[in-house]
């Protein structure tokens, strides 16, 4: 006797719709195929950060989005964040750090408190927040100086 699953089977190996031999069968491979989410879960902060803070640091890259730069002003962007206790993170959950480039594109930075800080594997680890990033956006104009857009 074959038995069909209708619906795709979620397991470690992705997506499956398969026949099965037997009842038994199916039974060893549902049981030994733990069925582990693609997409871990971030858990919510903790740590609240006032809605001024986030202001004041929309302030500020507002102000960078009034002038043109030589450089993408990443630094600065990145320094009105750490001044409010935030950190920009990289997709594990460590501290961003990398370049960029490109004569245009647009880049998103997750966020995480500076006292969610823990030490993973030798590497400091922040929390991050759920609904809270800061995105930049730049386009390097025919002089060579970039314009940016950036908010959190």
């Amino acid at each position: 006797m074959y038995t069909y699953l209708p619906n795709p089977v979620r397991t470690h190996f992705g997506y499956h719709q398969t026949h099965f031999r037997s009842e038994k069968f199916l039974d060893i491979i549902l049981n030994t195929c733990i069925m582990v989410p693609i997409l871990r879960e971030v858990p919510a902060m903790t740590t609240k950060i006032a809605k001024s803070s986030f202001t004041r640091i929309n302030n500020i890259l507002h102000e960078l989005g009034l002038k043109y730069h030589d450089a993408i002003p990443l630094d600065t962007i990145f320094d009105a964040a750490k001044a409010e206790g935030l950190t920009p993170l990289q997709e594990d959950n460590t501290e961003w750090d990398g370049f960029l480039c490109g004569a245009e594109g647009r880049c998103f930075f997750p966020v995480g408190t500076t006292e969610s800080r823990t030490v993973v594997n030798g590497l400091d680890t922040f929390e991050p927040y759920k609904n809270r990033a800061i995105l930049l956006t730049w386009y390097k104009i025919s002089s060579g100086r970039y314009e940016i857009v950036s908010y959190i």
